[in-house]
């Protein structure tokens, strides 16, 4: 790709929802949408590193403290993705839902 083509397809994606006539309302929120998906990718990236990390100790240590300590933290790592996950979802759940909503109100009118 060269250096414009992400400007390129911000500019495309923005003429396509002008013309539909929401003046960059939809652009704003897919951009909210991908910008949070992006966000929790970088997390979910560093908890995988962290775990991978803490498993990478678990062949080094000699300490069984600092087994356990490290055994602990990967627990507290996967119950951590657990709980971003099912917030993930409860979020997405709900944004179909004011979406389906609205559908319905643009039907009744």
């Amino acid at each position: 790709m060269d250096d414009n083509a992400e400007e390129g397809i911000f500019r495309a994606q923005a003429t396509a929802i002008q013309a539909k006539g929401t003046e960059g309302d939809r652009l704003r929120k897919h951009h909210n949408r991908s910008i949070v998906y992006l966000d929790e990718r970088i997390l979910t990236s560093i908890y995988g590193l962290a775990a991978l990390g803490l498993i990478g100790v678990w062949f080094v240590a000699t300490s069984p403290l600092v087994n356990y300590g490290s055994f602990a933290g990967v627990i507290f790592l996967t119950i951590l993705f657990g709980y971003s996950r099912i917030k993930r979802i409860e979020r997405t759940n709900h944004d179909r839902e004011r979406e389906a909503e609205s559908w319905q109100s643009d039907k009744t009118d």
